[in-house]
C-alpha cells in the first residue's frame, strides 16, 4: 500500500500558481520588455518625422483582448510613410487616377523616380530580439516565482 503525503501543501502551491501575473501586471511586463525595440527603431529611423514615431501598442482582435503587443508607428505621417521608407518605392506615375496596382495610366507624366529602401525597423528588430525575449522571460519568471512564494 502506498502512502501519499503533502496534499495540503500541493493544494496551497496550486492555489498560489493561480495568482500568477495576469491582466495589468502581464501588460506591464510585455510593454517593458519591448522598450529596447521601440528605442532602437526610433534611433535608427532615417527621417526626422519617424524618429519619435515608434510606440508600443496593444492590439485587439475581434473585439476581445489578445495579449499581443506591437511596436508600431503613431497615427499621422509616421504611420503613413514608415513602410515606404523601410521598403522603398518603385518608379510610378503621379497623374491623377494612375494606379500601379491596376496598371492604369502608368505612362502618363509626371513621374516619381521611386526611392531606394532605407531599412531601419528590421535592423532594430534583429539587434534587439534576443534582449526583448530574455527580458520578457526573466520578468515573467520573476513574477511567477514571487507569486508562488507569496511575496
Amino acid at each position: 500500500m502506498a502512502r501519499v503525503t503533502g496534499l495540503n501543501e500541493l493544494k496551497r502551491n496550486l492555489k498560489s500558481v493561480s495568482e500568477v501575473p495576469s491582466g495589468g501586471r502581464l501588460d506591464e511586463i510585455a510593454q517593458a520588455s519591448l522598450v529596447p525595440l521601440r528605442d532602437a527603431t526610433n534611433r535608427g529611423a532615417p527621417r526626422p518625422s519617424l524618429r519619435q514615431g515608434a510606440v508600443i501598442r496593444k492590439m485587439r482582435s475581434s473585439g476581445m483582448y489578445v495579449r499581443e503587443y506591437w511596436v508600431a508607428f503613431r497615427r499621422g505621417m509616421p504611420m503613413r510613410i514608415a513602410h515606404l521608407v523601410e521598403l522603398g518605392t518603385a518608379p510610378h506615375s503621379l497623374a491623377k487616377g494612375a494606379s500601379r496596382r491596376y496598371g492604369i495610366m502608368q505612362d502618363v507624366p509626371p513621374f516619381h523616380p521611386g526611392t531606394p529602401p532605407e531599412p531601419f525597423f528590421r535592423p532594430a528588430y534583429e539587434s534587439t530580439k534576443d534582449e526583448v525575449q530574455e527580458s520578457f522571460a526573466a520578468s515573467l519568471w520573476g513574477a511567477i516565482t514571487s507569486a508562488v512564494r507569496g511575496k
